[in-house]
């Protein structure tokens, strides 16, 4: 059951653009950010300036999480190694490898990764909706460090 995570290929880097920007606007319109008009042009927007040299983005990490020879989801992070942290911008796992514990395994798999290149923190945002990666995200020792709270009027 162990999982790797393997540096992006420019075509895997393509299909991950395409599919996290929809991905990512169907989150802010979920959790009442953004109305589906403005939604796509706006994840668009955030991921350019994010990812302005796509896969070479300096400091910007991404992976392709693989089960054998399976991809199986991907994770996008940010690494800041004059502070010894790391940023989480995306881990996804495709629907049919969810409930087999490759969440947790990625989680330890990039454990191992940021030990092995001297990072002491790491941090993510998760949509308040999401209960599923809440869960597991404390299950890894992972602590709530903010609250971000709206009201619609």
């Amino acid at each position: 059951m162990a999982i790797d995570l393997v540096s992006m290929s420019e075509e895997e880097y393509i299909d991950f653009y395409r599919f996290s920007v929809r991905e990512y606007a169907k989150g802010h319109i979920k959790a009442g950010n953004w109305s589906e008009k403005e939604a796509n042009e706006n994840a668009a927007k955030q991921f350019d300036q994010l990812l302005p040299q796509g896969l070479n983005t300096k400091d910007h990490k991404l992976f392709t999480i693989q089960q054998g020879q399976n991809s199986i989801g991907h994770l996008w992070i940010y690494v800041e190694l004059n502070k010894k942290q790391a940023f989480i911008y995306d881990v996804y796992l495709k629907e049919e490898a969810r409930g087999k514990g490759y969440g947790k395994e990625t989680m330890q798999a990039l454990d191992e990764y940021a030990i092995s290149n001297a990072i002491e923190k790491i941090s993510l945002h998760v949509f308040a909706y999401n209960e599923t990666a809440i869960q597991l995200y404390k299950s890894m020792g992972y602590e709530i460090t903010d609250y971000y709270m709206s009201k619609v009027l």
